[in-house]
């Protein structure tokens, strides 16, 4: 009777180990839950063809300048001096905000919080395990993928109207190692007053201090600026929002050249003259409208020429003294080819992936992102030198670009980049949207404030973003 019963229990333990050793095997088989892919958007084919130039535009000038689209025929110079100074006018119609102690501090960082339905694509909710998504960590946390990207970030208000800043169209941080925390924020400014800067230098930290400039001829050199770019030699270009710096109906504007040195920036020249005129280190008068800029290495850019409709590289070579007015070894090299199409009052900003050479580009009327390789292009021919002398002036060709998004925007402005993302301010839709910067696909997207135009990142890999219309410099923070 024992042995029997020994048997018996002996039969069951091999039975439980039998359905333990199968419930352990299907534990062993569940899937990890999977990654649902972004939505990926259509990009048209690439197109290469090489398109006539248009130079005809359209008699309208939002700037409060006469217009006069009649092109120089390149036959000698005009007759227009190279020291150009302001008029000693006002214009009560031409509003421009400086700084105002008055005002309540501005200058250290407030939050700012956006509906609680402004937000972006809607993200699947319930289980919460699964992978942890980063994938865009200057917008959201990370998070499990069926919880990513619902917590919204922060806009910080970094500095404002008191700290002098006014209708600002752009803003970036200085290269320097040593002064890599300092942010410049570009002021559109007025027809008869320039632009103007503010400098922040300890960006978004309770010892930030702001420092207001104004070039001593704003006036000619920074008329209505557009954009503003770093060199890691210190030097930074911005490009005009006007189709004559003169003020007089020409085409006498483009790009111009500055120093960071705060003992030569809008210091030196600070009332011009014939020999110092104002701070500026060079500038060349081939690009009206210049809309964006990019800089590319040692003292060359690239620009948005929105008056002839196409991109441009200017190299300024060796920069006279500040203030002074020879810009002979100027280059001026000229891409027809890639044909843009310039919007009545908004920038269309652009920035250079030094590792790659691909320039991508607002097109903003357009609604579109090009990008072209700017290590292709040839020589085409010579062009025949307007406004002033210069060492080149070319016409290229056969260079590589294309249409890299073309679907979801509506008035692309700014524009900044790392190695993986491609970030873009939607003035349009008040939106900034993420794209995977090697395919285009759209990451993800959050609701701003409406006027937001330039953006930037930080050297703490955030995005700084400029408002123009509420005259703020600020820092988005994920939450």
């Amino acid at each position: 009777m024992y042995r029997s019963k020994g048997l018996a229990l002996g039969a069951i333990c091999l039975i439980v180990c039998a359905l333990g050793s199968a419930c352990s095997a299907e534990d062993n088989r569940r899937e990890r839950p999977g990654v649902t892919d972004p939505d990926v958007h259509n990009h048209a084919d690439v197109d290469h063809n090489h398109l006539d130039v248009d130079h005809n535009h359209e008699d309208v000038d939002h700037n409060h300048e006469d217009v006069d689209h009649n092109h120089p025929d390149g036959q000698g110079f005009p007759d227009v001096p190279h020291n150009h100074f302001p008029p000693d006018i006002t214009d009560d119609d031409d509003v421009d905000h400086t700084p105002d102690s008055s005002e309540p501090d501005a200058d250290l960082p407030d939050l700012i919080d956006l509906p609680d339905d402004a937000g972006q694509d809607d993200v699947g909710q319930g289980d919460v395990s699964g992978a942890i998504l980063d994938t865009v960590p200057q917008f959201f946390m990370a998070a499990p993928e069926a919880t990513y990207g619902d917590k919204l970030p922060k806009f910080t208000v970094i500095a404002g109207s008191t700290a002098g800043i006014s209708s600002p169209n752009d803003l970036a941080f200085h290269l320097h190692s040593t002064r890599k925390d300092e942010l410049w924020v570009l002021n559109q400014g007025t027809s008869n007053s320039g632009g103007s800067t503010v400098t922040l230098s300890n960006a978004g930290l309770s010892n930030q201090q702001a420092d207001f400039r104004r070039d001593g001829n704003a006036w000619h050199f920074m008329s209505r600026p557009t954009s503003l770019a770093f060199g890691e030699n210190g030097l930074w270009a911005t490009g005009v929002g006007v189709q004559d710096a003169n003020h007089s109906g020409g085409t006498f504007a483009g790009p111009s050249l500055w120093s960071s040195d705060m003992t030569i920036y809008a210091v030196v020249g600070s009332s011009p003259s014939a020999e110092v005129n104002g701070s500026h280190l060079d500038m060349l008068h081939g690009s009206p409208f210049a809309m964006g800029i990019a800089h590319d290495t040692n003292n060359v850019y690239w620009v948005y020429d929105g008056y002839h409709g196409h991109i441009a590289r200017y190299d300024f070579q060796s920069p006279h003294y500040p203030g002074g007015h020879d810009h002979a070894d100027g280059r001026i090299h000229r891409y027809t080819e890639v044909k843009i199409n310039r919007h009545a009052t908004l920038p269309s900003h652009m920035v250079l992936d030094k590792s790659s050479g691909w320039l991508y580009i607002n097109d903003t009327t357009n609604k579109r992102i090009l990008r072209m390789n700017t290590k292709t292009g040839v020589k085409l021919k010579n062009l025949p030198l307007t406004n002033e002398n210069l060492a080149e002036h070319w016409e290229m060709h056969q260079v590589s670009w294309e249409v890299f998004i073309n679907t979801g925007l509506n008035q692309p402005v700014g524009m900044a980049l790392n190695s993986h993302h491609l970030f873009v301010s939607d003035h349009g839709t008040s939106e900034l949207i993420a794209f995977d910067l090697a395919t285009g696909t759209e990451l993800h997207r959050v609701k701003t404030a409406t006027g937001v135009r330039g953006i930037t990142l930080g050297p703490d890999n955030k995005l700084w973003l400029a408002n123009y219309l509420t005259h703020q410099a600020l820092r988005l923070d994920p939450q």
